[in-house]
């Protein structure tokens, strides 16, 4: 038969049915007041070490739905690894990486500051040496008359321009701008428009325009390139100053 058992040292023993074992509750050896324990009102099996701390502090706790919080914050470490600062931010992996975000660089924009030659019908690149930004002194405006990729900014670029052709002794009836990577025409996504007539008579002015996106790695250039047609097929024609532009710019994220 069980026996429950009050000691005179301050404890309470409840024996099991042969009084071989037991389970002991003992008071502290101090208080400075009454203290109660209020017993659930329902049954409760306790595992083995599982004890909630009197502190309150849950460190024994293995599960607790974040609805139950109350009150108080949790320490950023506890929910990911890595460094929790201002400028990090936590992850679905559970892991704080850097604050996704930044300015579009390197960035640059140039344009023509006097009017280019070109010959009819001849691919030319167009030497833009005026620049309004260039975040990185990444486009030569000097011999080359290109952007280069510089170290570690490998990624997605756009890049933009206008272009317009004058007559120089015959009227221009077609034109085509072409964007250049690496030596090559680029022939990715993108968007080049331009007028083409077959109106022997032409267009004293000629305007184009385009777009592109590039897959770009360090050290990976581009170029502009222009062509026109003149009606003789054999007038010169000039790229316009100032009315031309060039730019491209580096996307976040992408």
């Amino acid at each position: 038969m069980a026996e429950l058992r009050v000691k005179g040292t301050g404890t309470l023993k409840l024996f099991e049915s042969d009084n071989t074992s037991s389970v002991t509750i003992a008071s502290p050896a101090s208080l400075s007041a009454n203290k109660t324990i209020t017993l659930p009102d329902a049954d409760v099996t306790l595992a083995s070490g599982t004890m909630l701390a009197t502190d309150g502090s849950g460190a024994s706790l293995t599960s607790l739905n974040a609805s139950e919080l109350g009150s108080g914050t949790v320490p950023t470490a506890r929910l990911g690894t890595g460094t929790a600062s201002s400028s990090t931010v936590l992850y679905g992996d559970q892991t704080y990486k850097a604050e996704p975000g930044g300015n579009n660089t390197p960035a640059f924009q140039v344009y023509l500051t006097g009017d280019q030659t070109i010959a009819n019908d001849t691919l030319t690149k167009v030497a833009m040496t005026g620049e309004i930004v260039d975040t990185d002194s990444a486009y030569d405006n000097s011999s080359n008359y290109r952007f280069t990729v510089p170290a570690g900014e490998g990624g997605k670029y756009f890049f933009f321009w206008r272009i317009f052709c004058h007559v120089n002794g015959s009227p221009v009836t077609g034109a085509n701008v072409p964007l250049y990577k690496n030596g090559s025409a680029y022939t990715g996504t993108g968007t080049n428009w331009g007028v083409r007539i077959d109106d022997s008579n032409g267009f004293d002015y000629l305007a184009l325009s385009g777009s592109y996106i590039v897959d770009l790695d360090a050290t990976d250039y581009v170029e502009l390139y222009a062509k026109a047609l003149t009606v003789d097929s054999s007038s010169s024609v000039l790229l316009t100053a100032n009315a031309l532009g060039f730019g491209g710019y580096k996307l976040i994220g992408a």
